[in-house]
């Protein structure tokens, strides 16, 4: 007897879950990605190297393998193809959203007309084709630029002047597929992610996580929480406002994902997207947190089955949190395998090799790795921070994207209440004495908390007391990674 059949869209680390959640339930899985070596080959019964951006192209694998298998559902999650899944299940006749309902979710200016025309709350917005945008902003206030139909921040910047509007949309023309940019109303407040199922009028709300924002002008995610610390009443209008926007959106029968941000005046509409989240959410964190699955549900939505999602068991402590460094390339990374044998470390994932570039990160995709923390509340954030003070990461040096970072004092800074120091509006403290104990980087560590460590890592280095004041920038400009370029650069070892 065969067994049923589930293609599953993209066979990236993301996917994992996926397919090793349906080989549990009994299920063959087809698996459709353009890499040939895409991680989830290993995990799938069958593996066909396609475009998953090229929806005809996905169906007629799909179609000859319904022909030869059978095929009895479609899914995607954490990628920004849920409407080749939708565009497969309504030629096959198999369940899942409507490829206009998931069309209208995946495309920014399509997602905000329907929401302004359901009267919900969302950002107001302008779209433009590469040959329209305009040389002055299009709004008299702060706006949030971004392409069209992309996904992970890539080209997303907040823009305050008519500089860096032109910029910015130039950037965001480059991650979109059709050459349309929006730029929408700017929103100040916390940011919340939210995951849910819909089966026809029934609403299954699926993990509520707080995000970690930084890097302006970008937006890029360091992290998120489980549980929110929003109060209930707050958790409650979000999960209500995901709701009346999967229904205005036309989402009947799958997951939908939200990324909606809480202003002065309420919840707002930020994202809405016709699958579940990937940013190791709906895999990892929100399991581990609640005791069940998201994806397992989803998947019995996509095979015609009521989704039946059990109640969640625990509302455990689990942290997501990202590495990064500066730009340059990664010569080595130490100290992974003590990472993960702290205790509460559920998971590591490092996603760049030696000899790969590294980025300041500008979106989600440029971070060099991940962990995955659960503990008690109150020793989930030390698991973290020890985590992030492990982690040696070694820049080749010298290096041209390294050298023109440090050149350049308008880029990011690693501690960057020292960057106006450095910029010569201020005289320059004694660091000696031990000021900038209370400065803290995009991690929340001290600056005192790394000089231990580099102390620990190299304790015949120069002595502090006599750093000359390029040893002091590298530092707080490049963090420790910084500092250990900069010693290389100069040829400094020891004192």
């Amino acid at each position: 007897m065969k067994k049923r059949q589930l293609a599953v869209i993209g066979g990236g680390l993301m996917q994992l879950p996926v397919l090793r959640i349906a080989r549990n339930l009994g299920l063959e899985t087809l698996c459709l990605d353009g890499n040939p070596q895409a991680p989830g080959r290993a995990d799938a019964d069958h593996f066909v190297v396609a475009d998953i951006q090229n929806h005809q192209l996905c169906l007629e694998a799909a179609r000859r393998h319904q022909k030869e298998w059978g095929l009895h559902g479609v899914i995607t999650v954490g990628t920004d193809f849920s409407t080749t899944a939708s565009w497969i299940a309504q030629n096959l006749g198999l369940p899942g959203h409507s490829y206009e309902a998931a069309l209208k979710a995946k495309d920014k200016e399509l997602m905000r007309q329907t929401l302004q025309q359901a009267g919900l709350p969302s950002p107001e917005f302008k779209v433009f084709s590469a040959s329209e945008i305009p040389a002055d902003l299009p709004f008299a206030r702060p706006c949030v630029v971004k392409p069209v139909d992309s996904m992970g921040a890539r080209g997303v910047q907040l823009v305050k002047s008519t500089q860096e509007w032109r910029q910015a949309a130039s950037e965001a023309l480059r991650f979109s597929p059709s050459g349309r940019v929006i730029a929408e109303d700017y929103i100040e407040g916390p940011e919340y992610s939210l995951d849910a199922l819909i089966q026809g009028d029934q609403f299954y709300p699926m993990g509520l996580a707080d995000r970690e924002i930084h890097f302006p002008p970008f937006f890029v995610e360091l992290g998120h929480s489980f549980p929110s610390e929003a109060k209930a009443e707050r958790i409650q209008a979000l999960w209500a406002l995901l709701r009346s926007a999967g229904q205005a959106l036309g989402l009947t029968e799958g997951a939908v994902k939200g990324d909606l941000k809480w202003s002065k005046q309420g919840p707002v509409i930020g994202e809405i997207a016709a699958r579940l989240s990937g940013g190791f959410m709906s895999g990892w964190t929100y399991p581990l947190s609640s005791g069940r699955s998201a994806i397992e549900s989803a998947i019995r939505i996509a095979l015609g089955e009521p989704a039946s999602p059990q109640d969640e068991r625990s509302q455990t402590t689990v942290w997501e949190r990202a590495f990064f460094t500066i730009p340059g390339n990664l010569r080595a990374v130490k100290n992974l395998e003590k990472v993960q044998a702290l205790a509460g470390v559920k998971e590591l994932f490092w996603l760049v090799q030696p000899g790969k570039e590294t980025f300041w990160p500008r979106n989600n995709v440029e971070k060099l790795g991940n962990v995955i923390v659960s503990a008690s509340a109150n020793e989930t954030p030390s698991v973290v921070k020890a985590a992030r003070l492990m982690v040696n990461v070694e820049l080749e040096c010298p290096h041209p994207r390294t050298d023109e970072f440090f050149q350049n004092l308008n880029q990011n800074w690693w501690f960057p209440d020292a960057k106006p120091w450095f910029e010569g509006e201020k005289p320059l403290p004694d660091f000696s004495a031990g000021f900038g104990a209370q400065w803290q980087d995009a991690y929340g560590i001290a600056v005192q908390e790394w000089l231990e460590q580099d102390r620990f890592r190299n304790p015949e280095v120069l002595d502090r007391s006599s750093w000359p004041a390029w040893a002091w920038r590298y530092f707080f400009q490049g963090g420790l990674t910084g500092l250990q370029y900069g010693r290389e650069r100069f040829g400094v070892s020891k004192r």
